[in-house]
């Protein structure tokens, strides 16, 4: 585990432990549905989720800003060295630009060339800092063409171009992604409002308060309203896995939505009586 997510997951597991810590012994004394292990088990989850997605999709911006960077980047570069200037000066050229997150790796290559590295040797580990597999492979690219000797002005050109349609692409992607993401977030919201009607307006109706307790007098009612509460939990769990593995196959990108389904759901049922 790096360290991002180690901090992350301390964070977040401190976190859920206070808040447990509250709804046990504070909050449960003023609504007695704190206390109910249906609302801290999966409170308790939500906020270890919360600061891990969060990490997580801090990490993907920072690769999304990036990878948007690495044409104009690359076009700069190809403009210097179409004009005779070496890969390393042009290098040191740019670096007074600003090109976001990719600022670091310029900054680590002009460093091993003040070192008296050689360029080839510089553009070693290009990418590192961003985690970005679209900045190593620019980094390898521009290393090889530079050990071979050949037209790195037509090279770097040619990387920049097909970086720009890449970029194109993924936008795309990205857009349509978004799309299937907020329908199975108001899915989730349409199976929360149903099944807080169900709990909270019918079954408080047949109650024996609201004038017969028929229904509710038998034994298989409580396990009835857990059925639903545990349909609700895995609903959100099985949204959050599925947005992270459709946005980059990685079940912790979507911690963050699934952990604010799972804590905003607990919340309702919790002040309005559904446990």
């Amino acid at each position: 585990m790096n360290g991002r997510y180690a901090i992350s997951l301390t964070a977040g597991f401190t976190g859920a432990i206070a808040f447990v810590f509250l709804s046990l012994f504070l909050f449960s004394r003023i609504i007695g549905n704190f206390d109910s292990p249906y609302f801290y088990v999966p409170a308790f989850f939500a906020i270890l989720m919360i600061p891990l997605g969060y990490s997580r999709t801090s990490y993907r911006a920072n690769i999304r800003d990036t990878d948007s960077r690495l044409h104009d980047l690359l076009r700069d570069l190809s403009d210097y060295v179409m004009f005779g200037v070496p890969l390393s000066e042009g290098f040191r050229r740019v670096a007074s630009n600003n090109y976001g997150s990719l600022n670091r790796e310029i900054e680590s290559v002009i460093r091993k060339l003040d070192s008296a590295l050689p360029i080839e040797d510089a553009l070693s580990g290009f990418g590192d800092f961003s985690g970005s597999m679209n900045a190593k492979r620019v980094g390898n690219l521009l290393r090889e063409s530079s050990k071979s000797g050949s037209n790195s002005s037509d090279v770097i050109a040619l990387i920049s171009e097909f970086m720009s349609q890449i970029e194109i692409f993924r936008y795309q992607t990205e857009n349509e992604r978004k799309n299937y993401d907020l329908i199975l977030i108001i899915s989730f919201a349409v199976f929360l409002i149903v099944i807080v009607i169900i709990e909270v307006s019918f079954f408080n109706a047949v109650s024996p308060t609201g004038g017969s307790g028929i229904f509710l007098a038998h034994p298989d009612v409580k396990a009835i309203k857990a059925a639903l509460d545990l349909g609700l939990y895995v609903e959100a769990a099985g949204i959050a896995t599925t947005i992270g593995v459709v946005r980059d196959r990685n079940p912790i990108s979507g911690f963050l939505e699934g952990g604010f389904m799972l804590l905003i759901s607990t919340l309702m049922l919790a002040f309005l009586g559904g446990f």
